[in-house]
């Protein structure tokens, strides 16, 4: 009888725990560690948005990752490092969109290739063996495309996202965010393949490649013929600006870690934002019960 109030009375503490620690907003820098106590990660929030530099360690201590946030949106430099400290890729964002160039480099340091981006559009790519370009061929190849011009849809990228549905569940969630995809496009402009290259989930990759099944395309067209060409496309989900919107960019990683009997429960959310009852914590609070 004794172990059963013990062990009621231990899940109540831990549920107590668990509430108090939602219901306060978190400011300033949030730590976590490995279980041998260094340094896991280091993040910035303000009233509970990602506000700051966010920096992630390796077990050794070497940083993993480093990235800035402003209110909520991934906002300035990435960088990300091998477990040795020597540096893996790194590239600007503005304002939740990468721009300028992406570079990444070898395990020895030597960079591999360049990809040029312009507001979240890839526009050149640029690939390197050692410190030198793999072949003068890809030179020419840049050439050629000055009289280039890349497939695009009928009535522009807005012309898609106008014909959204939202899907319920997303709308229940406040999701939102990007879905991305690689099309293959004929030289008549109608969608031969896809592939969801950044999924966004609760139904808002099937309400995107609904869309893309009925648009049409200008084809590509170099030296003035039309040709086959890939398209990276991104269609953007945004609820009305009634409601509420948390946007949170670039497949972003929010843990939080509860210690209870020296074992950690984490709770891990990589959508644009996180589901949440629709009423916060008011039904939790009203369902628990306290044992006599």
């Amino acid at each position: 009888m004794m172990s059963k109030i013990f062990l009621d009375l231990f899940q109540l503490a831990i549920i107590v725990v668990f509430l108090s620690v939602s219901t306060q907003a978190q400011n300033g820098v949030v730590k976590s560690f490995y279980p041998n106590k260094t340094i896991k990660s280091e993040i910035s929030y303000i009233n509970d948005i990602l506000d700051g530099k966010s920096i992630y360690y390796y077990s050794n201590g070497n940083i993993q990752e480093e990235k800035n946030y402003s209110k909520g949106i991934l906002n300035g430099w990435v960088r990300q490092y091998y477990e040795s400290g020597k540096i893996k890729i790194e590239y600007y964002v503005d304002n939740g969109v990468k721009d300028g160039d992406e570079k990444k480099y070898s395990s020895e340091g030597e960079l591999i290739s360049i990809l040029t981006y312009q507001k979240g559009y890839l526009k050149r790519k640029q690939t390197f063996d050692g410190k030198f370009p793999i072949a003068k061929e890809s030179n020419k190849k840049v050439d050629i495309k000055e009289n280039y011009k890349e497939a695009y849809p009928i009535g522009g990228v807005q012309e898609i996202e106008s014909k959204i549905i939202y899907p319920e569940d997303a709308k229940k969630y406040g999701l939102e965010g990007s879905v991305v995809l690689n099309l293959k496009i004929d030289e008549t402009g109608n969608v031969l393949n896809y592939q969801v290259k950044k999924s966004l989930g609760l139904g808002c990759d099937e309400e995107a490649i609904r869309i893309l099944k009925e648009t049409k395309f200008i084809p590509a067209r170099n030296n003035d013929k039309f040709i086959p060409s890939e398209l990276e496309l991104e269609i953007k989900f945004r609820l009305p600006k009634k409601e509420e919107k948390i946007v949170q960019k670039e497949n972003q990683q929010l843990s939080t870690a509860i210690s209870t009997s020296g074992k950690n429960i984490e709770i891990i959310c990589q959508a644009d934002q996180c589901p949440r009852p629709e009423d916060a914590l008011a039904t939790i609070y009203s369902r628990v019960q306290i044992p006599n």
